[in-house]
């Protein structure tokens, strides 16, 4: 029951107040009196937000290609860290830990005081904010590859090996079928947030790089209260429906995240 009210508090009520504010043409307490005035016209406006088709596009292109590069990367980073016996995997580990110290806003900076500096054309473009992505959230994509290795015996490997398969037959057909759910798991969770990532989008979107986050706090710095939550209950629901089915399709075929 506890949980249930802490539920309902920290999540369900302020977006049942996100969803009423969308519904009114300008913003009032909730009162019977308020249910006349409900219009669909601030989902209308959002939908017609300048660039906003662009936006929800950029933002899952970046959630799909961050969440793809970091599982990958995690997943070989963490066959390092689990599998060998290389000198220096305490740094390696260091590193893929390190972007936890440092806030998203930082990051972003940092990033792009960089990006202005080295002849790298990746200003400005969808290709920073994926780099962005990555480096952030490869310390969330870790955990996952990291435990579910962790739960293979050795022995799989080297039964492979000894049968004389190669070191990528062994990944492709015995760690990674094997560590799919802990993947998957991490994939759908570095998609949300990257999805939703605010702080260090702001500084590095250009005009045509627009994300949604970003277009909800243009919206939030022109006081349009309406339109910017009619555009949150409609990502909100484009993320948790994504996130809904994930959930049935791991349910259905048997795939647990660990």
């Amino acid at each position: 029951a506890v949980l249930l009210i802490y539920f309902a508090v920290v999540l369900v009520l302020p977006f049942l107040i996100i969803l009423w504010a969308s519904l009114l043409p300008f913003y009032m307490q909730p009162s019977l009196e308020g249910l006349s005035k409900f219009t669909l016209k601030n989902y209308y406006a959002a939908l017609h937000f300048a660039k906003i088709t662009d936006a929800i596009r950029n933002s899952i292109l970046l959630g799909l290609g961050s969440a793809s590069f970091v599982m990958t990367l995690t997943l070989l980073a963490s066959w390092l860290l689990v599998r060998t016996r290389l000198r220096g995997r305490w740094l390696l580990d260091l590193l893929t830990t390190l972007p936890l110290l440092f806030p998203g806003i930082v990051m972003g900076l940092a990033i792009l005081r960089f990006y202005l500096f080295v002849p790298i054309p990746v200003y400005g473009t969808l290709w920073i904010l994926l780099i962005a992505f990555v480096t952030r959230y490869i310390p969330y994509g870790i955990r996952y590859t990291h435990s579910g290795l962790l739960q293979l015996h050795k022995e799989l490997e080297e039964a492979a090996y000894a049968a004389g398969a190669s070191w990528s037959n062994c990944m492709r057909r015995i760690i990674l079928p094997l560590v799919t759910p802990s993947f998957l798991g991490g994939w759908i969770f570095v998609f949300l947030l990257s999805a939703k990532e605010l702080s260090m989008s702001v500084l590095l979107v250009s005009p045509q790089t627009p994300v949604v986050s970003v277009a909800i706090f243009e919206l939030w710095e022109n006081a349009q209260v309406g339109e910017l939550a009619a555009l949150g209950v409609l990502w909100t629901a484009i993320l948790v429906s994504i996130a809904v089915a994930y959930y049935l399709f791991a349910r259905r075929y048997g795939v647990q995240q660990t």
